[in-house]
C-alpha cells in the first residue's frame, strides 16, 4: 500500500519535472548572480563598518582634545 503511492507519487513527480526541465546554464547565471550579490553586500558592509570606526576615532579625539583643552583655565579675554 505505502509502496504503491510512493511509487505512484514519484511517477507524479517524474511527469511534472520532465515538462519543466532545469538547464544547468540557468543554475550557473542563478549562482553566478548569488555570488554577486552577495559580494556586492559584503562590500557595502564593509564600507559601513569603515565609516563607523572612522566616526568612532573621531569621536575619541574630540574628547581627548577636550579634556586637553579643559586643565587650562582660560580669562573671557583668553577666549
Amino acid at each position: 500500500m505505502v509502496c504503491s503511492l510512493i511509487d505512484e507519487f514519484t511517477t507524479q513527480l517524474m511527469t511534472q519535472a520532465s515538462s519543466c526541465p532545469f538547464k544547468l546554464t540557468d543554475l550557473e547565471i542563478m549562482d553566478q548572480r548569488l555570488k554577486e550579490f552577495v559580494h556586492l553586500h559584503h562590500l557595502d558592509l564593509l564600507r559601513k563598518v569603515k565609516y563607523r570606526v572612522n566616526k568612532l576615532k573621531d569621536n575619541i579625539h574630540e574628547k581627548q582634545l577636550y579634556k586637553q583643552l579643559s586643565y587650562y583655565y582660560l580669562t573671557k579675554e583668553q577666549v
